[in-house]
């Protein structure tokens, strides 16, 4: 990262849009379908592949390794990470597909396979024979991990590697708990994973120390005494995974997307995706404003009930009572959002989650793998953003899709966020998630406004603003939004 100065940096983003918004299928390993000059294997696509020459043209737009482009040398990602070095692709593998979820509502939720293989293939090139890439996250605990691989495509790539480059590649589900979804659509009793992170304290610099009200953090359907653990005043730990930490540099493809937490789903909020046990996450705080708390607008009876009813209900060991109150927490949740209410911290004025996010962004790039933290970034993190189909209303699980066919780079995770909320026709200084990223060290991220940030579309250069007043669209954003707090809105 970089330290904010009066002579603010530029922030370049490279962007490509397809003419058509569609992924190819899979059974090539969606390998490309033309040798390109720098590309590593004798393996092509029988069909069209649009989706790895827009990535690869996103990596040239950017001005990787300019010199050697169209050579076989060419070596994008080889500034980020070098020979030997460890890469882990950090998707947004959020759930498997629904029963009577269309493939494209699917599409929208989850990174797919055809973006992903051209980073893997770049990242393979830029840590040679003795470098590893890994790829995943940490998706919802009741996630069936095949199924999603299997769901976004991401199986056909590990048989691509394990057939062209044994032992080089694999594919990482980074949850320390997982639990089996029941008949009732509720989690059962999760299976514990050892070993799968290391605990980073980010103590009093941790966003959640400026938070207003209570300390009753909480994260839907686990133990609110456990979070409590994690998360109080001057103690904010987070278990970030190890496969993360052991990397030298992150690559996020978020997908482009509402979020009914945050505003919008992208790279900083996609790091909840490298923490390996999501009860040491804050999605909100217990009750409403006038209570402390930020989880609904206000203290009306029904809401006030089902909060009640979800701390019984996951706070207390399985039993006959404990199953009826998940069950009755689940349909009375259901109810409430039928009815147009806000459950669960899923609306504009949530002080936490944006928070949560941040911090979880820091760790990837500060915290070292045996969890001191340093003062300097010690890998980089960079991202190339998903949004062939883009997701809009009630994301992150449930967004309607919109055929975007954006792809968009960057160097920096604020920098892309920034592009990502403009693209979707937000303002981010609305949005708290990017109005209020920390720019004192230790821990700082790019100081950005309206004009350093720089859109490189088809060779050409403007600013960020100027170019998706032109090219950008408004999204429909959750309905806890409100059109984003009505300002967010270009």
């Amino acid at each position: 990262m970089h330290e904010a100065s009066s002579q603010s940096p530029e922030w370049l983003v490279s962007a490509v849009r397809l003419e058509q918004p569609a992924y190819p299928q899979g059974d090539d390993g969606f390998s490309p379908d033309e040798q390109f000059p720098e590309y590593p294997f004798s393996h092509l696509s029988k069909a069209p592949n649009a989706v790895y020459r827009a990535v690869r043209q996103c990596l040239a737009e950017a001005g990787l390794d300019r010199q050697r482009f169209g050579t076989p040398e060419w070596n994008p990602l080889g500034e980020f990470v070098g020979p030997g070095g460890r890469v882990f692709v950090l998707c947004n593998f959020v759930y498997h597909r629904r029963p009577g979820e269309t493939l494209a509502q699917f599409q929208a939720k989850c990174t797919q396979a055809s973006v992903i293989r051209p980073i893997i293939d770049y990242a393979l090139k830029a840590v040679g024979p003795h470098g590893r890439v890994e790829f995943g996250n940490a998706p919802l605990q009741s996630a069936v991990w095949d199924s999603v691989l299997r769901d976004t495509g991401a199986d056909k790539l590990v048989q691509f590697y394990q057939a062209y480059a044994p032992g080089k590649v694999a594919a990482c589900d980074l949850r320390g708990h997982i639990a089996a979804m029941g008949r009732l659509g509720i989690p059962g009793e999760a299976i514990r994973r050892a070993g799968t992170e290391v605990l980073i304290d980010l103590g009093r610099q941790s966003l959640l120390e400026g938070a207003a009200g209570n300390r009753q953090y909480r994260v839907s359907q686990y133990d609110p005494r456990q979070t409590e653990q994690f998360q109080s005043e001057g103690l904010h730990v987070y278990a970030v995974s190890v496969n993360v930490l052991q990397s030298d540099l992150v690559i996020s493809i978020p997908k482009l997307k509402t979020h009914e937490k945050v505003g919008i789903t992208g790279a900083i909020k996609g790091c909840v995706g490298a923490i390996a046990l999501k009860q040491s996450l804050a999605h909100h705080r217990k009750g409403p404003p006038q209570h402390g708390g930020d989880e609904f607008p206000s203290p009306r009876p029904l809401h006030m009930l089902l909060s009640s009813i979800a701390d019984f209900a996951w706070a207390r060991p399985p039993s006959a009572l404990t199953a009826a109150s998940r069950v009755a927490e689940r349909a009375l949740s259901a109810a409430i959002r039928r009815c147009g209410g806000v459950v669960f911290g899923a609306w504009s004025g949530n002080d936490t989650c944006w928070r949560m996010a941040v911090d979880c962004a820091r760790c990837v790039a500060y915290a070292r793998a045996d969890g001191s933290l340093a003062e300097l970034p010690v890998r980089r993190h960079i991202v190339l953003t998903d949004g062939i189909i883009g997701g809009e209303g009630e994301g992150p699980l449930r967004p309607t899709p919109v055929h975007c066919g954006w792809l968009f780079f960057a160097t920096e995770a604020a920098a892309a966020d920034w592009i990502n909320a403009l693209a979707m026709g937000y303002d981010p200084r609305q949005l708290p998630m990017f109005a209020n990223l920390t720019r004192e060290p230790p821990l700082q991220f790019p100081l950005l406004s309206p004009n350093n940030v720089l859109v490189c579309y088809n060779g050409n250069r403007l600013t960020a603003l100027e170019f998706f007043k032109r090219q950008g669209m408004l999204f429909r954003p959750p309905s806890g939004w409100l059109l984003l707090g009505g300002g967010a809105a270009l």
